[in-house]
């Protein structure tokens, strides 16, 4: 069986490495080596612009939002557009989110990612 919360915790880790690695003009401009997976291209950008986008609207303050506009926008991206269509995705994104800001681990470190991204 495989562990559903494995693309997030491999997202989460190649943006920590990143970030941790790159040199520091890389990271003020927020571009990154194109084989990581946060600079995959989609039709609409990479998956990291799309969630700093996503994220910069969002209250900071509002960590249960900033990990759900997570979920969804990895979500979208790993398994297509289409899933926003299936009447049953909101209320995986709900579950998704609501367990990885319940981790004890992973909650506090995503969240940290989430404000850094917020601001980029």
């Amino acid at each position: 069986m495989t562990d559903p919360l494995r693309p997030f915790v491999q997202i989460i880790r190649a943006s920590l490495a990143s970030k941790s690695t790159r040199p520091a003009s890389d990271r003020a401009t927020g571009t990154s080596p194109s084989s990581s997976p946060e600079a995959r291209t989609t039709p609409n950008g990479s998956l990291q612009s799309r969630l700093a986008a996503r994220l910069s609207a969002i209250d900071r303050n509002n960590t249960s939002r900033m990990r759900k506009t997570f979920v969804e926008t990895v979500l979208l991206s790993e398994l297509g557009e289409n899933l926003a269509q299936d009447p049953a995705f909101a209320e995986l994104v709900n579950r998704v989110s609501e367990q990885l800001g319940a981790h004890p681990t992973i909650g506090p470190r995503l969240q940290a990612l989430l404000l850094q991204l917020s601001t980029e």
